[in-house]
């Protein structure tokens, strides 16, 4: 596996309130990369999306190091389920005890990777993007008020792309007492890709760029690169994280 992971505060924000973090194991056997995006405009978003990451990644990395495991597609969802909701009562409960951090938010993306499949877990509009035959799918769908009103028939995506209320998000982590998280298992063959990433990079990236960076990349070092950059050069209005996981023998 072929793995790198690359944040950067963007021209614009005085902190960078997106965190990141993996676990990896060789031999096919459980590996898990992780990306929050701190809620902007809110108290403490770099301290949940922190908390949020990390707990996740202490969840799983303990069920990856069970030996004798047993691993299906349902153990899987319900791991990444369980570790989702035990990262937002983290984020709650230290909301509840610091006045100063009432409030606080936070996005989540996240892949699971084991053999040739991986779970992919989200909540809010941090995406994951497969690369696969030199075609790219969102795998995500953003938990916002755009996307409702995309539903609705009400805008068109490429309206939403410069709508006032493009980063509205509904679900978050440390929101409600209860957290929805939507799951989803996929395929992923010798020399696919899963691109996690967030809003400070797809609002100025389309998929077709994102697709187009990942085809000339070298490695994932250099994608995860390229990427961030042209955020950047695009304006880097908003923090920017790309974590790039690519199939290899």
């Amino acid at each position: 596996m072929d793995f790198a992971l690359k944040s950067d505060i963007g021209k614009l924000r005085q902190l960078n309130e997106d965190y990141y973090g993996c676990y990896f194991q060789e031999n096919n056997n459980l590996s898990i990369f992780v990306l929050g995006d701190g809620m902007g405009g809110h108290n403490a978003g770099e301290v949940a999306s922190k908390i949020t990451v990390e707990s996740i990644l202490s969840s799983i990395s303990e069920f990856a190091n069970i030996k004798n495991k047993r691993i299906t597609e349902k153990i899987i969802k319900e791991l990444s389920q369980e570790a989702i909701t035990k990262a937002n009562d983290s984020v709650l409960n230290l909301a509840r005890h610091n006045p100063d951090m009432e409030g606080m938010g936070t996005t989540v993306v996240m892949a699971i990777l084991w053999g040739n499949k991986a779970c992919i877990a989200h909540v809010g509009d941090s995406r994951a993007y497969m690369v696969s035959n030199k075609e790219i799918t969102q795998l995500t769908q953003d938990h916002s008020y755009i996307e409702e009103l995309i539903k609705k028939g009400s805008i068109t995506r490429e309206q939403a792309q410069t709508h006032p209320d493009r980063n509205m998000i509904n679900r978050a982590i440390g929101v409600e007492e209860v957290v929805v998280v939507d799951t989803k298992i996929v395929k992923v063959e010798e020399s696919d890709a899963i691109i996690l990433c967030s809003d400070g990079l797809t609002n100025l990236i389309n998929e077709e760029e994102i697709l187009n960076i990942f085809l000339k990349g070298k490695s994932s070092e250099d994608i995860c690169e390229e990427l961030v950059k042209e955020a950047n050069r695009k304006g880097g209005y908003d923090n920017i994280t790309a974590i790039t996981i690519i199939k290899t023998t």
